[in-house]
């Protein structure tokens, strides 16, 4: 357990100060981090059981809905996860959680900070997997999408063909 303090501070170093929404969120952080665990994403946002704040620390991911007479809190290991799905639309994204029986749907309208947390948290399972299997240094997958590959051209006539070099 930390304080209230410290958890501000954390937030406030990425940029992100709950003044209404999220408030009572933020000051549970405070009762369920552990010492030395730090936040790197955050985000505020909506699953099937309401709003909530999604968390994704050095050692977990936390989901906290706070409200008068009510809390519900997840906590998930990394090494649970078994599936991350992004999809991201105009207005809104939405991160899909698969762990074992259990799915988890969150949709947030800062879809640059979902997605942020989104790839943290794809990284954090591979390297997890990785410590598992006893692979030694740990490289994470890019998710940059490449459709289609530059050839060089090569002039044959008066038609251009395209192929590729040996």
């Amino acid at each position: 357990m930390i304080s209230y303090k410290l958890v501000l501070e954390q937030l406030n170093t990425l940029g992100l100060n709950y003044r209404f929404f999220g408030k009572p969120e933020t000051r549970e952080l405070a009762n369920i981090l552990n010492i030395g665990e730090t936040i790197h994403f955050c985000t505020y946002g909506y699953y099937q059981g309401g709003s909530a704040l999604l968390v994704a620390t050095s050692s977990r991911l936390l989901l906290v809905d706070k409200r008068p007479f009510f809390l519900n809190l997840e906590d998930i290991r990394y090494e649970m996860i078994n599936q991350v799905n992004f999809s991201g639309r105009m207005m809104d994204a939405t991160v899909h959680l698969h762990t074992g029986n259990k799915q988890l749907k969150f949709r947030s309208f800062a879809d640059s900070k979902l997605r942020g947390l989104c790839n943290f948290v794809q990284d954090q399972i591979t390297s997890a997997r990785q410590i598992e299997k006893g692979i030694g240094q740990v490289i994470p997958g890019t998710s940059e999408w490449r459709p289609y590959t530059l050839l060089p051209k090569r002039k044959i006539g008066k038609f251009s063909t395209i192929t590729q070099q040996e």
